[in-house]
């Protein structure tokens, strides 16, 4: 929390301007953000960032120079959004990760039943026919006319 001075002074304006911003056009999007105490008016850092960067944007939204401290409160404000993009940013690539990570567990897991499944069908495959041979051999040994001992005399 700053105080309205302190605002003016790092922004290079005088306390009447800052003060006059805050109470006129202002006044809606920065008082939520205040705190008055024992006649002084503090202002948190959300109301603090919209008064400088009231002070930075001109009407047509050009920078306007308001001090020495203009460039620094740029920078600041500059390296504030870029550093909350770059948080945005990490998040978003963190969930994307998490949900590429269940995807793929998923897949393996539908890969591995299918897997299981393939040689479960090529077990029972091939011993249907192994059966199927072992069958064949005995309608084999089945068919052949059984010769009697002195069958071999018959055939002379």
């Amino acid at each position: 929390m700053k105080t309205i001075l302190q605002i003016a002074k790092e922004i290079g304006v005088s306390k009447q301007a800052v003060y006059k911003r805050y109470k006129g056009k202002l006044y809606t999007e920065v008082c939520p953000y205040v705190h008055t105490e024992r006649g002084t008016t503090y202002i948190l850092e959300q109301g603090e960032e919209i008064i400088k960067a009231d002070f930075l944007s001109g009407e047509n939204g050009e920078s306007v120079s308001v001090g020495a401290h203009t460039e620094r409160i740029q920078d600041i404000h500059t390296e504030h959004i870029q550093d909350t993009h770059t948080d945005t940013l990490i998040q978003m690539l963190k969930n994307e990760l998490e949900l590429k990570n269940k995807q793929i567990e998923e897949l393996t897991a539908t890969i591995r039943i299918q897997a299981e499944s393939i040689n479960a069908d090529r077990r029972n495959a091939l011993a249907e026919t192994m059966e199927n041979i072992i069958d064949s051999g005995k309608l084999i040994e089945e068919e052949k006319p059984k010769r009697g001992f002195f069958s071999w005399l018959k055939k002379k």
